[in-house]
This record gives structure tokens, C-alpha cells and sequence, in this order.
């Protein structure tokens, strides 16, 4: 049980009544061999709308493709953060700021698990880049750690208690991912209370035993080499029965819980939650880009007195700090508009005030 059946399920021990359970990808939209699934916007893009309720839509409307096809538990949200634009799967996490990702990410998880599938965070943690992922160390003081790189997982953690939380490739601080105590053990069920499964990234187990003894349950996928290392283990006194059992036990409950039957969806449904989401990001945007402009405004004059009305609940309180309190206003029209010169400055004082769209 501590080692996947295949490629995508868990074992099935029939004698103790626990099934096997299939896992899917989907950063957006359901993920399989030999299925055609509806394709969401991105999980980027989800962010972009600083709305809980769409991801919570998304997740759900996901779960129910899930089910359409068999799977059990999706594996998403990806949610790591987004340290360098080189990354080359930034399109599947959320925000380069620990608070959207964790929010968000709670959200959409509480939407899938709201139709009986079961939502994996992933990867944790100190994950932000592609290029060889399976080798390199993360070297991150604990300040940064804390209120970076962990602090996404920490919200959604606490919002949504996930089915499962996937330990990632990368080694951190010289320790690999799937052998890190002190993030599965003490952290993730100590600090934060995570009581489901902690389970490997795909080939993700440099040792099976060290990562065993850390808290890692289950191995992905079938790894026979694996769970030969746990059996002699055993026989040499290394790993106590205790051990075994509690991680045994987790992926039962996981199986027992969550093992589902197939149900048809409505992909007329999924597109136009596709669509809404779509919409809601473009909004969400548009926002931010409202309030960069009447901060240009008052910088050029001091006062904004243009007529700005919006009703999304996080543009009522904008703020800036650090390099925006300081950046040279032609810089900040750059960032804003994409280009800036003499002759544009009556299009802003028009965006501003109401004569002329973004």
C-alpha cells in the first residue's frame, strides 16, 4: 500500500476492503490517457481574477469531469511561487505572492472536494523552477521560508484540509523534499494540522526508507525497488511496525473515502465556467491596471479627483510599497500603459477621467 498499483492508481487490498483509487493531473482541466477533458483557463489566470468564488466554480466544475471519467483525485493546485519568469511551469501556479496562491488555492480545493474528489497541493516546497528540477538545492533562510515559500501552503492547509499534499524534486537546504522531516512531520501535521496523505511527485524518492521515516506515505507510481528497501528495512530493525501501519492507514482512509463511481457531466456547463472565469480575469486585471493609473495621477498632480467605481471587495483598499513609492514616473507608465511619451499624458488624464476605455 505504501507504493502505487501502476502508473495511476493505488494498490487494492479486496480482504481489507480498500480499493484503488485513481489519481489525475489537471493544473486546468482533467489530464489522462485517451480522454478529451474541457480545457480551463490557467491556473495564472485564475489568480489574475482575485476571485475566491471563481475557483471555488473551477474546482468543482473540474471535479465533475473528474467523476465523468473515473478519477478519484485530481492532482491540483499547483501553487508554488513564481521566483523567476524562466520557470516553465509558472502557466500552473498561481501568483508570485504567498497570500493570492493560498487563498486561491483553498478555494479551488474546497470546490473539488465539495463533489467527493479529492484536491492534492503540490509541490511542496522551495519548488520555483524546471531546469534540472530533480537535482538542485534550494538554499532558503527561515524568514524566508515562512513568509515565501511555505506561507501559501500554510492558508490552504488551514482553509481546505486537502485529501493529499505532494512533496516535490528538488532538495532544500542539502535535505530532498520527500525525506524532510521537518516540513512533513513538524510543519505540515504538527504546526498546521494536515492529517491526510503526504505523497510522492512522480520518481520523485531518493531514498524510500529516509522518506518513510520523515512522513511520506506513499510512493508514485508502482516503485517494486521501493518497497523492496521498506521489507529489508524492516527485517534489519530500521523501520518499527508503527511506522508502516500509520502510513498505511492514512492511504486506506484516503481510498475508502474517496473511491467514487463514474457520473456523466455537463460540458455545456464547464464551458461557460470556462467563459466566466475567462471574463473574471480579464476584470481582475483591468482593476489592478485602473488603480496603477490613478497612482500616476497623483504622482503627476498630486490629487486624483476622477471618478473610479468599482465593486470588487479587494480594490477598495489599494496600496503600494517598496519600488512603487519610488519609481520615476515615466518608468511607471512603462509598466502601466507599455509605452509612454510626451504626447500620451492627455490619454491618461482621459482614462482617468472616464472619457477614454483601457
Amino acid at each position: 500500500m505504501l507504493s502505487g498499483g501502476d502508473a495511476w492508481h493505488t494498490v487494492e487490498i479486496t480482504e481489507a476492503g480498500v480499493p484503488s483509487v485513481k489519481f489525475t493531473d489537471g493544473a486546468n482541466g482533467v489530464r489522462n490517457e485517451n480522454i478529451v477533458a474541457s480545457c480551463f483557463p490557467s491556473p495564472v489566470a485564475v489568480a489574475s481574477s482575485f476571485d475566491e468564488n471563481a475557483a471555488f466554480s473551477l474546482g468543482s466544475t473540474i471535479a465533475d469531469e473528474c467523476r465523468h471519467f473515473g478519477m478519484d483525485i485530481l492532482l491540483a493546485p499547483s501553487m508554488n511561487i513564481k521566483r523567476t519568469p524562466l520557470c516553465g511551469r509558472n502557466f500552473g501556479y498561481y501568483s508570485e505572492d504567498p497570500v493570492v496562491s493560498g487563498k486561491t488555492a483553498a478555494a479551488f480545493v474546497n470546490g473539488v472536494q465539495s463533489k467527493g474528489v479529492g484536491a492534492c497541493l503540490k509541490h511542496f516546497a522551495a519548488y520555483n523552477k524546471e531546469n534540472q528540477r530533480m537535482t538542485y538545492d534550494s538554499t532558503v533562510d527561515n524568514a524566508a521560508l515562512r513568509e515565501i515559500y511555505l506561507k501559501g501552503f500554510e492558508i490552504a492547509v488551514k482553509a481546505s484540509r486537502p485529501t493529499c499534499v505532494m512533496t516535490s524534486y528538488n532538495f532544500c537546504n542539502s535535505v530532498h523534499a520527500s525525506e524532510n522531516a521537518e516540513f512533513i512531520t513538524d510543519i505540515l501535521r504538527g504546526e498546521w494540522g494536515f492529517d491526510g496523505v503526504v505523497v510522492s511527485d512522480w520518481g520523485g524518492v531518493s531514498d524510500r526508507v529516509s522518506a518513510l521515516k520523515a512522513g511520506l506515505d506513499l510512493e508514485m507510481p508502482l516503485s517494486p525497488y521501493g518497497i523492496e528497501k521498506i521489507r529489508r528495512a524492516f527485517a534489519r530493525g530500521e523501520i518499527t511496525e508503527e511506522e508502516i501501519d500509520t502510513s498505511c492507514e492514512r492511504v486506506a482512509a484516503l481510498a475508502r473515502k474517496f473511491k467514487g463511481t463514474i457520473k456523466p457531466c455537463d460540458f455545456e456547463k464547464s464551458k461557460e465556467v470556462a467563459l466566466d472565469v475567462a471574463l473574471k480575469s480579464r476584470r481582475g486585471r483591468k482593476v489592478v491596471e485602473k488603480y496603477l493609473l490613478g497612482y500616476l495621477y497623483m504622482a503627476m498632480f498630486g490629487t486624483f479627483n476622477g471618478d473610479i467605481t468599482l465593486e470588487d471587495e479587494v480594490a477598495k483598499s489599494p496600496f503600494f510599497t517598496g519600488i512603487m513609492n519610488d519609481m520615476p514616473l515615466r518608468a511607471l507608465c512603462n509598466l502601466t500603459l507599455g509605452k509612454f511619451g510626451d504626447d500620451d499624458l492627455e490619454n491618461v488624464i482621459d482614462i482617468l477621467n472616464g472619457k477614454k476605455k483601457i
